[in-house]
């Protein structure tokens, strides 16, 4: 009698006969189709057109402006004519969202500038699935702000409760840590006493220095004033009143046109905002008219300043990497500081509300991804994040962490920079880091707010407390006794993919830096935009806690010639040249994507489309396959084809030397305790090639350090042995101890594929892919399958295969499985239990030869019958698991 299982996340049990059933309904399948709409960098047509599916319900509908005094119309309704639309008059902004929740189904939309003819018709999906925030009627949001102070991350009402807070417990012991640091800063010179000239220059290190200079000025100046207002608040201590007084008196007096402005530095600018609304926030009833009257003009014009760049221009050009890390907050808290005491606070605090919840986070969507990479995320945007978050919560009870990006941001943390590892080698960063408390503090604030116990475990682990004014002020304003226990990271899925920000983390062991092997993967439909690289198909290995293969370059200034010459380019990256040229650097529409996804039991698989992403050179197709075979094999399949014949560069990088085995087609990078080993099995002939140079090397006169501190790195190219439309490269590579040795590896090559094969410590491994995007006959070993691709461990009687969109699956005479849909498949064999692992894209009939079952089995998952020595099902979309004994 078989037992057959099918499993996942959420579990429904039924028993029919002496049938189990037990039902995963997964968000995850066997792939997505790339976006065909790539996201725009200046707004030239409005969106979502072309029944794009949207990632939230409601949607933000946006546009190009008209003018800068323009007004719009919008309708929308689920008739093509939009006989049945609704109409909102009078929009101020070039987007609208509705506030409630749409039914599931097509929708058509259009805009009008007021007194103009409307737009073309456009049109949406909205899926049952997609995630809903909805949020109340702009009045009732608005009613809710307080018109007394203090009113910025607190209510006024609040304050006995809050003081109360602070006298025990963790709370006691940060607040009492923090006031101790500030009382060093009591009369302390400041740097800004005197306002500093303005230079106008065209020189790039004239211009970064200054930059740096008036925030590095601005925050010995200004950011203690916020602090000391929030622990005066917090303690009652006038002397820090006092003192966040004396520094928001010496903002009054800079030039908001000159040093310190957002013509300078648009941060420098945000830091004067948000400090200054803070001490007048904090302080205003200790205020005579006179400082209030001051601080009121200052925060006017620099807060003013902030609006008349932002809008409607940030509606237009939505991916400005400083308006989200944390200037548009920064705008926020002054907004509301002058809430109802300026006339235009109003409108600016309107605006800006409306700005977060149609567009925020614009870095990612509902699987929690951060376009801007690790870095940016963890060490700026994460923070500010729930800063923003508790700010409007408090003054509008709009609970921005509604949004479907914050219940899962926790995991794209977890992955990309987990407990005492290295962090993601991705996108723009200034040093190699371990987590800290500006991760660990936000990682606990998650931990409390969806009493999430893996981000409970990584705060544990990290376990260093707040030491800086931000992460203390989030500690404090968290409610610290209601975490969750925690649970091992180990717990979860070894792999993981973030498909809104197109990355894919792979981990060993993510419990024990020391033993884990991480790879992770990019390609992304954000580009090589802002901080982000051309890197789309691009992969990176950190192993035993070494850094291995790495993008390479220096971020030392944004911009510079080394920056922009190198770091960012492709030839920098673990990535393709085609005719030795890389993709577009700086360019949204130089996209990528995650086009298929699958992670079992011991066998992990995604997939890159990059095509889009090359812009100097016509490409047809570039998909980059990797399949992790557990621990520490890792297989990439590259299909790149062009319109007319051309060459391709395989590239690597790491910190070290190569050691280079041409004639063998092996590279070896060893550093520390750990080494990768990479056999080229196709192309089987081509130059290698190793340097040391950087095709744009650091400045002679970086604007940090001295160029003695960029090391030189090491690159490495394989080049394809002739120009040709069809490339396929198959490399197989190994992440090991640096004192062990790679298996020799042997190439194989039958009808319509290629493959590879190698035994190691008495296992068997056999991989293979179509050479085609169709599927084709394969057969070794044990197995024969139609499928593009396949894989087999086998370890005596005991055997793991891999079918990549496979319809038909052949083990012996031991089972059978055929679909009407291709399907990705991990099996697992031992003894006489057979265990698979199903992704289903779609709804699919599968015919499955086991034992006769007692009866017909029914689910509203699925329908099971037997007939003709099959179980034949069918399935819904989504990854389910079936196991069962063979019959004796």
């Amino acid at each position: 009698m078989p037992v057959i299982t099918t499993r996942g996340e959420s579990h429904r049990e039924a028993n029919v006969n002496r049938e189990t059933v037990s039902f995963l309904e997964s968000e995850h399948y066997v792939s997505i189709s790339l976006p065909q709409h790539p996201y725009q960098e200046v707004l030239q047509r409005a969106e979502p057109y072309g029944g794009q599916a949207v990632h939230l319900n409601p949607p933000t509908l946006r546009w190009p402006k008209a003018g800068p005094a323009a007004s719009y119309m919008v309708r929308y309704g689920r008739q093509a004519d939009l006989s049945d639309a609704i109409v909102i008059n009078g929009v101020p902004d070039t987007f609208y969202r509705p506030q409630q929740a749409l039914a599931p189904g097509v929708y058509y939309w259009q805009y009008q500038v007021e007194g103009s003819p409307w737009s073309e018709s456009m049109s949406f999906v909205i899926d049952a699935a997609t995630p809903i925030w909805s949020v109340e009627d702009w009045s009732t949001v608005l009613s809710h702000v307080p018109l007394r102070h203090p009113r910025v991350f607190v209510h006024p009402d609040e304050g006995d409760a809050l003081r109360a807070q602070m006298r025990v417990g963790g709370k006691a012991e940060v607040l009492s840590a923090w006031c101790h640091a500030l009382a060093e800063q009591i009369g302390q010179p400041l740097q800004l006493e005197h306002d500093k000239p303005r230079i106008v220059t065209t020189d790039y290190n004239t211009r970064v220095l200054q930059i740096w200079d008036a925030v590095a000025a601005v925050k010995q100046t200004m950011l203690p004033a916020g602090e000391l207002a929030f622990a005066y608040l917090t303690s009652g201590n006038e002397q820090f009143a006092q003192e966040a007084v004396r520094r928001a008196m010496v903002a009054t007096r800079l030039d908001p046109d000159g040093y310190t402005s957002i013509k300078v530095s648009d941060f420098a600018n945000g830091e004067i905002v948000k400090n200054a609304a803070l001490a007048y926030d904090y302080t205003w009833h200790l205020l005579d008219a006179s400082q209030k009257a001051a601080m009121r003009e200052t925060l006017r014009q620099r807060i003013g300043a902030i609006y008349q760049r932002y809008r409607p221009n940030l509606e237009q050009r939505l991916f400005q990497a400083h308006a989200w890390q944390h200037i548009m907050t920064d705008f926020m808290i002054g907004a509301l500081a002058l809430y109802g005491e300026v006339p235009e606070a109003k409108e600016w605090f309107a605006w800006g509300l409306r700005m977060f919840v149609a567009f925020y986070p614009w870095w990612g969507n509902a699987e929690g991804g951060s376009a801007e990479n690790p870095e940016y995320l963890t060490d700026m945007s994460l923070v500010y994040s729930q800063l923003n978050a508790v700010l409007i919560r408090k003054a509008t009870s709009i609970d921005i962490m509604e949004h479907p990006w914050f219940k899962a941001n926790p995991y794209f943390v977890i992955y990309s920079h987990p407990p005492k590892h290295w962090r993601s080698q991705l996108g723009d960063f200034r040093s190699e880091a371990k987590p800290d408390g500006r991760i660990a503090v936000p990682m606990l604030h998650y931990a409390l707010r969806f009493q999430n116990p893996y981000a409970q475990a990584y705060a544990q682990a990290v376990g260093v407390k707040p030491t800086t004014g931000d992460t203390r002020l989030l500690y404090l304003l968290s409610d610290i006794d209601a975490a969750p226990a925690p649970r091992p990271l180990g717990e979860l899925p070894k792999a993981r993919a973030f498909r809104d920000c197109g990355m894919v983390f792979m981990h060993s062991d993510i419990d024990d830096p020391s033993n884990n092997i991480m790879f992770e993967f990019k390609s992304s439909p954000y580009g090589s935009f802002n901080h982000n690289h051309a890197d789309q198909n691009c992969f990176n290995i950190i192993a035993f806690d070494e850094i291995l293969l790495a993008d390479t370059g220096y971020y030392i200034g944004y911009g510079d010639s080394h920056h922009f010459g190198w770091t960012i380019t492709t030839a920098a990256h673990n990535c393709v040249l085609i005719d030795h040229q890389g993709q577009a650097c700086q360019k949204l529409d130089a996209y990528g994507g995650i086009t298929a996804f699958f992670t079992g039991s011991g066998c992990h698989y995604t997939v890159g489309s990059a095509a889009a992403a090359y812009h100097d050179v016509a490409v047809d197709r570039f998909h980059r396959h990797v399949l992790w075979i557990e621990p520490d094999m890792y297989i990439i399949y590259d299909q790149i084809d062009t319109p007319t014949p051309t060459s391709t560069q395989w590239l690597l990088h790491a910190l070290e030397a190569m050691d280079i085995d041409a004639a063998n087609r092996w590279v070896r990078v060893k550093k520390g305790q750990a080494a990768v080993s990479a056999y080229f099995a196709y192309p089987s002939v081509g130059s290698f090639r190793q340097t040391a140079e950087f095709a744009a090397p650091v400045p002679e006169k970086p604007v940090k350090g001295k160029p003695e501190d960029y090391p030189n790195q090491w690159h490495f190219t394989a080049d394809s042995p002739e120009k040709i439309k069809e490339h396929r490269w198959l490399t197989v590579l190994f992440a090991h101890r640096s004192d062990e040795i790679a298996p020799p590896v042997e190439r194989c090559q039958g009808p319509g594929w290629l493959g590879a094969q190698w035994c190691r410590q008495g296992v068997d491994y056999t991989v293979r892919f179509a050479a085609d995007t169709g599927r084709v006959q394969m057969a070794f070993a044990r197995i024969k399958a139609q499928a593009c691709g396949l894989a087999a461990v086998i370890n005596g009687d005991a055997a793991r295969y891999m079918a990549i969109s496979a319809t038909e699956i052949v083990v012996d005479d031991l089972w059978t499985l055929l679909s009407d849909v291709p399907l990705i498949v991990e099996a697992t064999q031992e003894e006489a239990h057979i265990d698979l692992r199903v992704q289903v894209p779609s709804t699919a009939k599968i015919r499955l030869s086991c034992t006769q079952p007692d009866g017909p089995l029914r689910h509203a998952n699925a329908e099971w019958d037997w007939h003709n020595g099959y179980l034949e099902l069918t399935l819904n979309a989504g990854d389910v698991r079936l196991s069962w004994n063979v019959a004796p």
